[in-house]
């Protein structure tokens, strides 16, 4: 039987991913699919060809096949089910191929500036800002006036997308072009996800044209009063974005 690697489903359904060389042969992802979180590992020897998470109490785990289940949402894939997503292909020795497989990218031009504001306004209305990215803004010099001046506000996690989603167009605000919002295979919205906490970024009239990620973890980011980051994460804040669709 043909071998394929883990790593190559993670890099079809996420392909922004980067990964950092770890001890034994594994690979660090610059975040876990499932929390965000920074401990998530996968190892592609043919021996283990597994995935597992080490972050908070997320313990995900599994190998090459569960895997795929995971991210697809079909959980009676096969092999064969898994190595037609990987290439593409319509049927390999008649078995059928999922739809759910290897998205097509269309790109679609960014919305206004003004329906980006709309859309990041309201998104941060229906965020909090957690304890530790309070507490590691304020290490980092900010006051509590300035964290709330600026309307930093922690990352959404899984769970909760689909209710800001939907809280979102509850208010008429469409999400077409906006950073950081695609439709996953073509059907309902969501939101990239992250482990961290948002940094709007003003146009010089005082709209919200983007947001910036601050993971955890990465302590080299230095934060200004300003409300910009040095680094841009995450979000896109140029002319064209990539949605997935079928």
């Amino acid at each position: 039987m043909q071998y394929r690697s883990i790593k190559e489903i993670i890099d079809c359904f996420y392909p922004d991913m980067e990964y950092t060389p770890a001890s034994k042969g594994n690979l660090r992802l610059q975040r876990c699919p499932f929390c965000g979180g920074k401990k998530a590992y996968i190892n592609a020897n043919s021996e283990v060809n597994g995935f597992i998470c080490y972050s908070g109490s997320c313990g995900k785990q599994g190998g090459f096949i569960s895997l795929y289940r995971e991210l697809s949402g079909n959980s009676d894939a096969g092999y064969l089910d898994v190595v037609a997503f990987l290439d593409g292909n319509a049927n390999i020795s008649g078995y059928k191929s999922y739809e759910k497989a290897l998205p097509k990218v269309h790109e679609v031009d960014r919305a206004s500036l003004e329906q980006r504001h709309l859309v990041y306004t309201k998104l941060l209305d229906l965020l909090t800002l957690d304890d530790d990215d309070k507490n590691s803004l304020l290490k980092r010099g900010l006051t509590e006036e300035d964290i709330k001046k600026l309307n930093y506000k922690s990352c959404p996690s899984k769970e909760d997308i689909p209710r800001i989603i939907k809280k979102l167009q509850s208010e008429g605000l469409s999400l077409e072009g906006i950073p950081g919002f695609y439709k996953r295979f073509g059907k309902k919205y969501t939101m990239m996800l992250a482990n961290g906490f948002f940094v709007p970024f003003h146009s010089y009239k005082g709209y919200i044209q983007g947001l910036q990620i601050r993971r955890k973890g990465d302590e080299n980011v230095l934060i200004e009063k300003k409300g910009f980051m040095r680094k841009t994460l995450y979000i896109p804040l140029g002319s064209k974005i990539k949605i997935h669709i079928n």
